[in-house]
């Protein structure tokens, strides 16, 4: 299957969620989907870091990151920069992004090097995505982006099974935050005053 055939809005498996939680495979739709400004922070500002178990790593205010179970290693941000998981029985059971403002969509590229037992995400909404589902077994470097109309805080990455190491990176993480009551309001009265002024 080629990434053009691939370039479309799909509902994946998704536990608990709504005809309006959606997965999309290609970029420009997922940013028409999140209907607001699309933040993408220079993750190569960062220097490269093992995310210590059970301790929230602060990424640059954008969101903390908590490597649950596992050793030091087992989740990390190295040089190139990709978030590298590494998920093994006993060890490294799920890696959590817990943003301080809500978003109402999040995407990356994902690479699924090795995946045993499938591999999920679930947001804070208690919807979970079956990446395995996608594309056919979602091939190297694919775009995957979630949009869901329920704005959540946290982003859950977890295998999808019991037993099995998955070993899987992602890099490029964008998301889109839930616009300001201000901004809004501020966006909706521009648009009145514009109508006004047209008459």
């Amino acid at each position: 299957m080629t990434r053009t055939a691939m370039a479309c809005a799909i509902v994946v498996s998704c536990a608990g969620a709504t005809a309006s939680a959606q997965t999309f495979l290609d970029r420009s739709n997922w940013v028409t989907a999140a209907g607001g400004a699309i933040t993408t922070p220079d993750y190569a500002a960062f220097a490269p870091v093992d995310f210590e178990p059970g301790t929230p790593f602060d990424m640059g205010g954008f969101f903390h990151v908590t490597a649950n179970g596992g050793s030091t290693g087992d989740a990390d941000l190295n040089t190139v920069p990709n978030f590298v998981f590494d998920f093994s029985p006993g060890d490294l059971s799920s890696v959590t992004f817990t943003f301080e403002t809500e978003i109402t969509a999040f995407a990356g590229l994902w690479s699924n090097t090795f995946v045993q037992d499938g591999f999920a995400v679930t947001t804070g909404n208690g919807n979970t995505y079956d990446l395995g589902a996608l594309g056919g077994g979602a091939p190297s470097a694919v775009f995957v982006g979630i949009v869901e109309a329920t704005a959540f805080s946290t982003v859950t990455f977890h295998t999808a099974g019991p037993g099995g190491d998955d070993f899987v990176f992602f890099r490029e993480f964008e998301f889109a935050y839930v616009p300001a009551p201000a901004s809004a309001g501020l966006l909706a009265l521009g648009a009145v005053v514009g109508v006004r002024r047209r008459r």
